[in-house]
C-alpha cells in the first residue's frame, strides 16, 4: 500500500484493520514473548492498536513509527494522554510516560 493510499484510508477513517480489543493471537500468546517488565518494545506501523495497551498494562515502554498524524492523535486520546509533540528534521516525535 502507497503512503498516500495510508494516509486516505486514515482521513476517510477506513482503517479496518483494528481488533476493537486487541489481537486475541498476541493476548493468548503474550507470556511466550519473554518480556520484563521496562522491556521496550517496537511496533511498526503501530496505527492506534490496542496491543499498545496491553504492552503498557504489563509494564512495557512502547515505541511505535506510524505514517499518519491522525492516528497517532487517535491512540493519544484513547489512551488519555496528552503527548508532548518535538520536531526532528522532517519528522514530529509523540512522546508521553513509557511511550
Amino acid at each position: 500500500m502507497s503512503h498516500d493510499a495510508w494516509l486516505k484510508r486514515w482521513e476517510e477513517k477506513n482503517i479496518g484493520r483494528h481488533e476493537e480489543d486487541g489481537n486475541p493471537l498476541l493476548k493468548r500468546n503474550y507470556e511466550l514473548l519473554g518480556l520484563k517488565e521496562d522491556d521496550t518494545v517496537f511496533i511498526p506501523l503501530c496505527g492506534k492498536s490496542k496491543d499498545i495497551h496491553l504492552f503498557l498494562l504489563k509494564g512495557q515502554k512502547v515505541v511505535g513509527c506510524e505514517l499518519s498524524h491522525l492516528a497517532i492523535t487517535a491512540l493519544f486520546e484513547e489512551i488519555g494522554v496528552e503527548p508532548s509533540i518535538t520536531k526532528v528534521d522532517d519528522f514530529k516525535v509523540y512522546r508521553a510516560i513509557d511511550i
